[in-house]
């Protein structure tokens, strides 16, 4: 039977909505859930658009090749207050065939198995050298800013090829950027700041190329394959990709391993299960809520929810990765269940390009903290933790520790 789209006359509700628990969805992802696979929702800017919020139809979105990443489109959802990509020939992210493939191949070599694979030892050392430094700050220690942010800050940098002295602008900038509750001003202000250094960066690695994926987007920016403006957006994507979800995975995931000693000690005594407990961490965490707008170009049958053709959808990965339909207990963290499915890396041709990095870092950093720190604990109680709630990218920005 086919579920009417036709809403009541009450305004649709407002999205994003604000997590109680960080490692859980907002209670109303949860509700629409049960009521429909499709809902459609009030944005910021007053406009209207779809939010999924199942497992199956999640992923049919993601793999739609008529849906759209194209934020020129009128209706395309603008999640963010003071959204600025209204393009589709800047970012990879935003672009449909056959200029993504294009740019995803230019880039890709840099972000295969066995490209990381050759960088594990170099990562290891990263971490090892964050956690020295980590130890020789008196206790209780914000081991989001002082821990967390440093791994894949520094990693960024060396994949980029740029100095690590850039870290505390592409820090400050991209926590106004990817919060939802900045306002436009600052939002615009962030954006238009980052730019400027990333324009910096262009230009500095034409002058002294310094290896690394930068060099990449210059060489071809020189050869004319790509012009400056998508050179300078390039950088900006991997600079805000590179380094905030892995560090919020990081400090929910020790959260979550704080709540749970037993699973901790487990791990630190089957340090080849780690791979599992992170895809599971991913799962639960589900962070990036307000990063994968889409536009339908025809209209979707979503489990009999009819969604036009031309409205903003959004596939929510926090209520789809806790969908019963799906998982077992899908509340539970197990890292025994087949997590194949889960959505937060992303799906189909947009699925993330620097997975393969960031599963590295994380692999290489619980591991890490678990054998060398094996006491570290939560300093004081969950009220003390300065928690990112806004529902754009959820995650924490202080995380007190101690061991």
């Amino acid at each position: 039977m086919t579920i009417a789209t036709e809403q009541s006359t009450e305004a649709p509700p407002a999205f994003p909505q604000l997590r109680d628990d960080p490692l859980a969805p907002p209670p109303a992802y949860a509700q629409w859930r049960e009521e429909t696979p499709a809902k459609q929702v009030t944005l910021q800017n007053g406009k209207t658009a779809w939010v999924v919020t199942r497992q199956k139809e999640a992923r049919e979105v993601f793999e739609n090749p008529t849906v759209s990443r194209d934020p020129s489109q009128e209706e395309f959802p603008q999640v963010r207050r003071g959204m600025s990509f209204r393009r589709n020939d800047l970012i990879m992210n935003h672009m449909d065939p056959p200029l993504h493939g294009r740019f995803r191949k230019m880039l890709a070599p840099w972000f295969t198995m066995k490209k990381i694979n050759e960088q594990r030892e170099d990562i290891q050392k990263i971490v090892d050298e964050a956690v020295d430094r980590l130890m020789t700050f008196g206790k209780p220690v914000n081991f989001h800013k002082e821990f967390s942010l440093v791994i894949p800050s520094t990693v960024i940098c060396r994949t980029l090829g740029i100095d690590y002295a850039f870290h505390n602008d592409f820090e400050r900038l991209a926590t106004v950027i990817t919060r939802a509750g900045s306002s436009a001003e600052d939002f615009a202000a962030a954006t238009k700041e980052l730019f400027g250094v990333c324009e910096h960066l262009v230009d500095e690695s034409i002058k002294n190329p310094g290896g690394g994926v930068l060099q990449v987007l210059t060489d071809k920016l020189q050869a004319g394959e790509i012009n400056r403006e998508q050179a300078v957006a390039h950088t900006y994507v991997l600079v805000v990709g590179g380094h905030e979800t892995t560090a919020h995975t990081i400090s929910l995931g020790f959260l979550q391993l704080f709540r749970d000693p037993a699973q901790a000690e487990f791990l630190r005594e089957n340090t080849d299960r780690i791979p599992d407990a992170i895809t599971e961490m991913l799962r639960l965490q589900a962070i990036n809520d307000g990063s994968v707008a889409r536009i339908t170009t025809t209209e979707l049958d979503l489990g009999g929810v009819k969604v036009p053709a031309g409205a903003g959808i959004i596939p929510l990965m926090s209520p789809s990765h806790r969908d019963p339909r799906a998982w077992d207990n899908p509340d539970v963290f197990d890292i025994d269940r087949d997590n194949s499915q889960h959505l937060a890396l992303g799906g189909g041709i947009h699925s993330c390009l620097g997975q393969n990095l960031a599963r590295a870092e994380l692999e290489v950093v619980f591991e890490t903290i678990l054998r060398r720190i094996p006491t570290l604990r939560l300093a004081g109680c969950e009220s003390d933790i300065g928690f990112q709630r806004d529902g754009f990218v959820f995650g924490v920005y202080d995380l007190p520790v101690a061991w």
